[in-house]
């Protein structure tokens, strides 16, 4: 018999990339809290994990993990089951002559179905008489389409499968080989899919508007910073905080905060994250930043937990947040800044804007997406020059702005109470 046997219960089987092994994902540790409010339990299933996977999170009392038992290659799995891989095969014919676009849908088809090979039996025999079940893909892309392909398994066909999209798993032109595999089989299947960004919402609907009715939008959110309110102009403390990666545009900002210290600003720079063990690129960054900046006015933290980030925000008082990516979703480094009190600066791409309330009385720090060195300097420097009222007006508009759209209790309540609330049937 089943573990989760009554059909009285509640089950939400979230699927993430790799949520709770590894870093990442960061934003999960809150949301999986208001779903365990909301769900009687949570089955977790890591899609990229590995044997050699190690846990980093700590999990609520009603989830249960359910991993990949061991790696196998698609190749491999190809032979196993050949009549999957020519289905496969077949369905990733009707891009051609695209060959790229093929392989793309080849590969994600075949990953998804040995995912559902090894898992759906582990996950029978806990559901073996079903509850009431919610699939939940954080993703718009393996998640999600393993997500659909385990209900179809289970034979759950009234369940409903929820998928988020974020921003890789959203934006075409931010995938590195311009193309996301199955977005219409994806939408079509999907009960409904969360953008956490209003820009997202309207990108998908804008592409695919037979499916505009079941795209809808769900903010992420932080909870309340430890010690808001403390940002200063004093401290001239510019901060970033991302993976160092090339899509983030960090030698872009150390360019405009020499320009700022060659114009005789103090200013410090702290950046929180890292790239990956013995990244190139991060070395490169971090030698730029030696080369250009003043000894001494600038820190890599490396790598932080999203409770150590928060404890470094209370703890080092700063004047601004600055993120001139080029790419982006929702950041919640940003919402972060914005529970801190911090006046912001960042690019116009992504759903960057939706973080910049100008009505409620924020800092004008929106740049165009592709901003010069000169811009971003001009930007900080204006802050830094204003009167001391002023800029105080901007630090409390920031945390207005937080508490009405950005905030956790809110965002993850609401959006864990609709998953709950789905009908098999609707």
């Amino acid at each position: 018999m089943g573990i989760l046997s009554s059909p009285n219960q509640s089950v939400l089987v979230l699927l993430t990339n790799l949520y709770p092994y590894a870093r990442g994902e960061e934003f999960i540790e809150i949301e999986i809290a208001y779903l365990a409010e909301a769900f009687d339990q949570i089955i977790i299933i890591p899609t990229a994990s590995t044997k050699d996977s190690v846990i980093t999170r700590l999990l609520p009392p009603k989830a249960l993990l359910l991993a990949d038992d061991g790696p196998a290659s698609r190749r491999r799995f190809s032979l196993r089951h050949p009549m999957v891989a020519i289905g496969a095969l077949l369905r990733s014919l009707r891009h051609f002559p695209s060959l790229r676009h093929c392989l793309e849908d080849f590969k994600f088809d075949l990953t998804a179905s040995r995912l559902v090979n090894r898992l759906a039996p582990q996950l029978t025999a806990l559901l073996e008489e079903p509850p009431t079940v919610v699939f939940y893909g954080y993703w718009m892309q393996i998640p999600a389409r393993v997500a659909l392909a385990l209900r179809s398994r289970l034979g759950l066909y009234q369940s409903p499968v929820i998928a988020r999209a974020h921003r890789y798993d959203l934006y075409q032109e931010a995938n590195p080989t311009n193309y996301l595999p199955q977005r219409k089989r994806l939408l079509k299947g999907l009960t409904r899919v969360y953008s956490v960004s209003k820009d997202g919402q309207d990108y998908l609907r804008n592409r695919y508007p037979s499916y505009a009715p079941k795209i809808d939008l769900a903010h992420l959110g932080v909870e309340a910073a430890t010690n808001p309110a403390n940002p200063t102009q004093a401290t001239q403390l510019v901060l970033s905080c991302s993976y160092i990666t090339p899509i983030k545009r960090l030698p872009l900002l150390i360019e405009a905060l020499a320009l700022l210290q060659r114009r005789g600003r103090s200013v410090r720079w702290a950046h929180l994250g890292c790239g990956g063990p013995g990244d190139a690129y991060a070395t490169q960054v971090i030698t730029q930043a030696k080369a250009q900046l003043a000894p001494d006015s600038y820190t890599f933290t490396g790598n932080l937990t999203n409770a150590a980030v928060r404890t470094w925000l209370a703890d080092h008082p700063a004047t601004v947040f600055v993120n001139v990516s080029e790419s982006e979703g929702a950041p919640v480094a940003i919402m972060e800044a914005l529970a801190q009190g911090l006046p912001i600066v960042v690019t116009d791409v992504g759903g960057n804007r939706e973080l910049v309330d100008l009505e409620g009385g924020m800092f004008d720090g929106l740049l165009n997406a592709s901003p010069t060195p000169h811009e971003i300097s001009d930007r900080i420097d204006y802050l830094l020059s204003i009167d001391e009222a002023s800029y105080r007006r901007w630090v409390e508009a920031s945390l207005a702005h937080w508490c009405k759209e950005w905030s956790s209790a809110i965002n993850f309540r609401r959006f864990s109470t609709q998953l709950a609330a789905f009908s098999p049937d609707s």
